[in-house]
């Protein structure tokens, strides 16, 4: 037997037809933050910055598209070994525009004559968005024999976040405008694997067990911001001021390894049937965190013409150190545990279920603040007892 289908689709998102998409370009992010380059000691300098990603380029009603395949078949005299895999692509484009108008005088805001509402701020506040998303996902089985049954499932998945947002923050008070710019590169992953074997040991027990390895990883690299500020009615000498720039870095991972193992036994008590099982766990998880932010301010007086003239330096060359932060840590977790259980069928409509399930804990994590700092590192560790008994309606 066999199996294949294939799919693909193209279309637009119908906002963009009347707001122009507007795009940057991801590789000249660095991925790296420079105290990740040059360690944690370094002083970083503007000229470890980078601004290219901040100018953006015009783009006119984008093309969605998405694509999936799916192939399967059975081999073999017996057709005892199965394998099916799917891959799907994805490319969408997304934008919005929004309005958010600030009561005046927050928090306690008053309207004005005739109980007319007074606003201080108004944002107007555009998005450009494009996703990528790619999954693949494979699994293998193989019989053995009527009482033995291996599998292995494959799945992977990752997603592409590109993000520009233009906001432009009015001042009514003194008519100043607020042009907040921002770049974003978001990209995630999932990967996970399974091995599983079930096994009929007897006609009364059976045996199933798994081995897991799973990862996730998300990371941000240099989450860029910048702003500048001019009047909203221009006039002789009014300027176009350059504000603060903003860097951010962030990224964390989690691992995942598991096995599961489980044993069932029927029979009868009291001529009737009862099923028996108990199983075993062992987990350990690992995660780690970062987080890494840097503020440069423009010159005195500096003018806003482009991105690319602009200059900006630390107020302190200080500035440019990594400061300790709880924000970049490492944790880890081992569960052991195991559980077992009785289901009593004594009627066809009536069964009882109890047991145990016993589960130790041990947790340690470690973060990057001063050795002096309450609680900079840490282990915690417990044991739970968890018994239940319920009896329902088979």
């Amino acid at each position: 037997s066999q199996l294949l289908q294939v799919n693909f689709a193209m279309g637009y998102s119908a906002i963009l037809s009347q707001q122009t998409f507007q795009k940057f370009d991801k590789s000249t992010i660095n991925k790296l933050s420079p105290s990740e380059i040059n360690g944690k000691s370094y002083v970083a300098t503007p000229k470890d910055f980078s601004v290219a990603h901040l100018n953006y380029t015009d783009q006119q009603s984008p093309i969605n598209t998405t694509f999936g395949l799916t192939f399967g078949k059975r081999f073999g005299k017996d057709k005892k070994l199965g394998f099916i895999a799917s891959a799907n692509y994805q490319n969408i484009f997304r934008g919005t525009t929004s309005n958010f108008f600030l009561p005046n005088s927050q928090p306690g805001a008053q309207p004005g004559f005739d109980n007319i509402p007074l606003f201080s701020d108004l944002q107007l506040r555009k998005y450009s968005v494009q996703s990528k998303r790619i999954g693949l996902n494979a699994k293998f089985d193989y019989v053995i024999n009527s009482k033995n049954k291996i599998s292995l499932t494959n799945t992977y998945v990752r997603l592409d976040d590109y993000q520009t947002r233009i906001v432009y923050d009015t001042v009514t008070l003194n008519s100043l405008v607020d042009n907040w710019q921002r770049s974003t590169w978001q990209y995630q992953s999932i990967y996970n694997s399974n091995l599983q074997g079930f096994h009929t040991i007897s006609p009364k027990t059976k045996v199933d067990w798994s081995l897991v390895y799973s990862s996730a990883n998300n990371h941000t690299p240099d989450q860029a911001q910048f702003i500048h500020e001019y009047q909203t009615v221009q006039s002789p000498g009014a300027l176009d001021k350059l504000q603060k720039i903003n860097h951010i870095w962030s990224h964390n991972s989690d691992q995942d390894l598991a096995a599961y193992a489980n044993v069932t036994n029927t029979t009868k008590f009291l001529k009737k049937t009862i099923e028996f099982k108990a199983g075993a766990l062992l987990r350990n998880k690992h995660r780690s965190n970062y987080y890494n932010s840097y503020s440069l301010d423009p010159l005195l007086g500096s003018v806003y013409t482009t991105i690319n003239n602009a200059v900006f330096v630390f107020k302190n060359p200080s500035d440019g150190a990594v400061n300790a932060t709880g924000n970049n840590y490492t944790f880890d977790e081992t569960i052991a545990s195991g559980f077992a259980q009785a289901k009593w069928q004594l009627t066809s409509k009536l069964e009882v279920l109890g047991g145990l399930r016993i589960e130790n804990t041990n947790q340690k994590y470690e973060t990057e603040l001063g050795v002096d700092v309450y609680a900079k590192s840490g282990t915690i560790k417990y044991t739970d007892f968890l018994p239940s008994i319920q009896i329902g309606r088979a």
